[in-house]
Order: structure tokens, then C-alpha cells, then sequence
């Protein structure tokens, strides 16, 4: 199965005077290579939330996501998992300045395939104090 991603959004809302976003991507055919971005976001930004589901996992048996700035290098990481595991949920603000104005994600199956990952990713524009 070759690699496909949809990717959902964003849903935006206001907020408190903030606006708040949201995308929900569903990949198939994952494998640790395979990853996708989120351009054209704000340069300041507040990561809210990142959860990832191996829903349907084929020959996976977890995923390791790593949230980054970069897909070059790990210089720019800004959210990763302690564990790897098949629910993986990160909702612990992460105040970002993003040059490119993106967010790149690497699901990362442990081994072979998996068939379908649903991620779900919140920002608030601006960094919370």
C-alpha cells in the first residue's frame, strides 16, 4: 500500500481574542520514513495538543510520533513521545517560533506498516503564558 495522508482543516475558532486551530490528518500506508506537513501557520504559536492513533495497524505494532520544525534534522524538535505505544496523547502547551511558519510530523511505526493513523493537532496563535 503506497503512502496517502488527508489532511482535515483547519477548523478555526475565537477565542478569548485568539484564534484557535485545529487539523485532523489520517494517514495510510505509514512507514517509519513516510511524514507530512502543516504550512502556513503563524510564526508564534502555542502547541496545545498532538494525539495519534494507530487505528488500523497492518504489520505496526506502535508509533513513536516526533513533532518537529524541520524534516532535515532534530534540531528543531518540538514535541516526541517518552514511549512508543498505539495511543499517544501530548497536552502540554509548547510555545514555538516557526521561521517556516509549519509544523512537520513523523507518525514513525515501529516495524513495516501501518494501515491507518488518525492525528489530531491544536495550536493557539501566539505563545501562552
Amino acid at each position: 500500500m503506497a503512502y496517502t495522508k488527508t489532511i482535515e482543516g483547519p477548523v478555526v475558532a475565537e477565542i478569548a481574542g485568539r484564534r484557535h486551530l485545529s487539523w485532523t490528518i489520517t494517514e495510510g500506508g505509514v512507514t517509519a520514513s513516510d511524514s507530512f506537513e502543516l504550512p502556513g501557520l503563524p510564526l508564534f504559536f502555542t502547541l496545545t495538543l498532538f494525539e495519534a492513533l494507530l487505528e488500523n495497524a497492518g504489520t505496526a505494532s506502535t508509533i513513536s510520533p516526533v513533532v518537529s520544525l524541520d524534516s532535515q534534522d532534530g534540531l528543531d524538535e518540538v514535541a516526541s513521545t517518552a514511549e512508543a505505544g498505539t495511543y499517544i496523547r501530548n497536552d502540554c502547551p509548547v510555545p514555538v517560533f516557526s521561521p517556516r511558519a509549519n509544523l512537520h510530523v513523523m507518525s514513525t511505526p515501529d516495524t513495516g506498516t501501518a494501515t491507518k493513523i488518525v492525528t489530531r493537532i491544536s495550536i493557539v496563535e501566539g505563545h501562552m503564558a
